[in-house]
């Protein structure tokens, strides 16, 4: 075990940078094979013209030293891969050097070693079996040109295309996790130009073969490149007379025209090895125009469906726009944001709840794959979310409680100052957090905070303030809430001096509890079956898990000793709340609340730490610990008359100016306790007895 975790420090893993840039330069060389490099072996090394075969370019040092830099660099490769993990069939990542050396000498390695054989060795094979004992060779074979035979031995490099679609998946999940990326390939245009890029490909692949098959023959003249014309300057000359460029796009026509099923007739097979690989082409052909055909077709009706989907949601709209006869600017930017919300939950993925039920529930679910579920769904996110960790500080949570969970789920973005909830709607969902910021928002008072009502100003402030001129002074008005608010306020009324004038007051709802990664809101009410007490709104971006009422409720019938936690949770979490909320006595933006939390969760634990070292050393000496105890007191007095001093200081102050003070006071009791607690220590151990 030792010595496989230390053979295991040499293994690249697969997120590993030198592993990542290896995989793309990898990339880079399999691509070259199967486009330049190809086209070089068989439309140059075996060019055929009139009197036979005339290699081209066999002698250029431009080309000698690429062919070295790649024959290096497939080298390299075949070494590195003793040292790159791999995934077994339960995805699980292999880092034992034992078993990656096991696995790649079973099948990877004979192929890499076949590519990177040098020309002597396959020079040495080929005379082996088409020139046996020099006598001529067997069959057929004794006819072919001992050069066109010698050159074949390039053809082993082209093993290598083997790892392609392999290299392509590892750098396809490696720019999987980029938002850019995916957004990018799922663009119609890309996703329809990368088939016709691998259409391209196959037909270049192809003929090149079609090209080998007439290059090997013994009279070229009876070849397909002998017997097609080609019209150059008006004269129309062989095929044989033309350069490799001309004879390569005549090859790719051809076999074009075998994929599409056109068959214009100008170009047929004549003799043995033609007519045979031409039926193998129009085997290959149907299947794979059959595949590109019918996936490009996918992507263009996924894309109607899509659009149809959205344009269904919009004439919906219009017509409840009729019915109620909304305001067309109103009803302008709520069509946008149902756009914007129908764009963004048009690609997710829909599946029967009951039959995923049955899956889990189940015996085709294998144990260890359901056990090995929590810690992967949604990234291991959910396991820790404090929903499910509030049930595993009471009982042992069972593995298909968050297999169960996740299925009732859906992921929710949140922008910046986004209403999740209004007080005093009906509760129909909680909310587990997964990235972001989120709180409950009030409005300050000096006696302790009030739950509020949000509203949009650019879109709602004139008709409420018009509906208030012209309404009784106690009289209810209903808002309307816009998904989207620059900045979240609250209506009040505001009368003069006098008490004749009354005018709209719009202040400002401040947030009083956060609730970021890992926490949930929004349960009480689901449990109580009552309206929201509390607004909530994101303060950071972020996405959350949207669990529903009747699906909760689902939940509990089937684990209830959980639901008896949930409900304690909930009861504890609402009395954290209100006391919360009886804390917002002046108005503070996200940050500065996320300051102040802080520091007093810093000055509890430290009150706690020095609580729990004077129980300690209660023993070591009776009138020290009561000096130090009366020092303590006497300390945490003074802190908190000058907290109180600080939050009841008289006179206009700036927001900046009132943190500075409190961060220096911070500061200075920090030191003072830091100073208490040193010479606090020097006595214990100056006094302290030896032996």
């Amino acid at each position: 075990k030792d010595a496989s975790l230390w053979n295991s420090r040499f293994v690249l893993r697969r997120t590993n940078p030198i592993r990542e840039a290896w995989n793309a330069l990898l990339f880079i060389l399999l691509a070259y094979v199967g486009t330049v490099y190809l086209y070089r072996f068989a439309f140059l090394s075996f060019h055929m013209k009139p009197d036979g075969i005339s290699p081209i370019g066999e002698d250029d040092p431009v080309w000698k030293a690429i062919d070295i830099v790649v024959e290096v660099l497939f080298w390299c490769d075949l070494f590195l891969n003793f040292f790159l993990s791999y995934d077994d069939p339960l995805g699980r990542e292999v880092v034992n050097c034992k078993l990656i050396c096991k696995k790649y000498m079973k099948a990877m390695f004979w192929v890499n070693l076949l590519a990177c054989l040098p020309e002597a060795a396959v020079r040495f094979i080929i005379e082996a079996i088409f020139m046996p004992g020099g006598e001529g060779g067997l069959g057929r074979f004794s006819n072919l040109g001992v050069a066109r035979v010698y050159r074949l031995q390039r053809i082993s490099r082209l093993a290598r295309l083997v790892r392609l679609t392999r290299i392509m998946r590892i750098l396809a999940a490696t720019f999987s996790s980029s938002a850019h990326w995916e957004w990018f390939q799922s663009l119609r245009g890309v996703r329809i130009v990368n088939f016709i890029v691998g259409l391209i490909w196959s037909c270049h692949l192809l003929a090149c073969g079609y090209y080998l098959v007439a290059a090997l023959h013994e009279d070229v003249e009876v070849t397909w490149v002998g017997r097609h014309t080609m019209v150059v300057e008006t004269v129309r000359k062989s095929l044989l007379y033309q350069g490799p460029f001309e004879q390569w796009l005549v090859a790719m026509y051809f076999v074009l025209t075998v994929f599409t099923t056109v068959g214009f007739g100008d170009i047929s097979a004549e003799t043995e090895a033609e007519i045979i690989y031409v039926v193998f082409t129009m085997i290959l052909g149907a299947i794979v125009h059959s595949i590109i055909i019918s996936e490009v077709i996918q992507v263009v009706t996924k894309t109607n469906r899509s659009q149809e989907y959205i344009d269904k949601q919009l004439r919906l709209f219009d017509a409840y726009a009729i019915h109620t006869d909304l305001h067309p600017q109103a009803a302008k930017k709520t069509k946008n944001d149902i756009m914007w919300q129908a764009q963004n939950s048009k690609n997710k993925q829909s599946f029967d709840k009951e039959e995923m039920k049955a899956l889990l529930l189940g015996k085709i679910m294998p144990f260890g794959v359901v056990s090995a579920l929590p810690d992967i769904l949604y990234r291991g996110r959910l396991a820790k979310n404090a929903f499910i960790g509030c049930c595993a500080a009471v009982y042992v949570v069972p593995n298909r409680l968050p297999s169960l969970l996740a299925i009732h789920l859906t992921a929710v973005d949140y922008l910046n100052d986004e209403i999740v909830f209004q007080m005093h709607d009906f509760a129909y969902n909680l909310f587990l957090v997964l990235s972001g910021t989120f709180a409950f928002v009030g409005r300050p008072e000096p006696d302790g905070g009030e739950d509020g009502v949000a509203v949009d100003t650019d879109h709602h402030a004139q008709a409420v303030s018009s509906t208030c001129m012209t309404s009784p002074p106690m009289q209810s008005f209903a808002t309307t809430v816009s998904r989207i608010s620059t900045q979240t306020m609250r209506l009040t009324r505001v009368f003069g001096d006098s008490g004749g004038d009354e005018h709209l007051e719009l202040e400002p709802l401040c947030p009083y509890r956060f609730f970021g990664h890992s926490s949930y809101f929004g349960e009480l009410e689901c449990i109580s079956s009552a309206t929201r007490l509390a607004t909530a709104r994101c303060e950071q971006s972020g996405s959350v898990l949207v669990l529903r009422k009747c699906d909760y409720s689902e939940l509990v019938n089937e684990f209830p000793l959980f639901g008896d936690v949930w409900q304690v949770a909930a009861a504890r979490r609402e009395a954290m709340r209100l006391a919360a909320l009886k804390r917002l006595t002046h108005r503070q933006q996200f940050r500065t609340l996320a300051a102040l939390t802080i520091q007093r969760v810093y000055r509890t634990y430290r009150a706690c730490t020095f609580s729990r070292q004077r129980s300690n050393c209660e023993d070591l000496d009776g009138s020290a610990n009561r000096r130090r105890e009366s020092f303590m007191k006497a300390t945490f007095l003074a802190v908190h008359q000058s907290k109180d001093m600080r939050k009841h200081m008289a006179g206009p102050q700036s927001e900046n100016t009132r943190l500075c003070k409190e961060v220096q006071s911070l500061r200075a009791e920090l030191k003072d306790l830091r100073n208490f607690f040193r010479a606090f220590l020097r006595r214990q151990r100056s006094g302290r007895p030896r032996g």
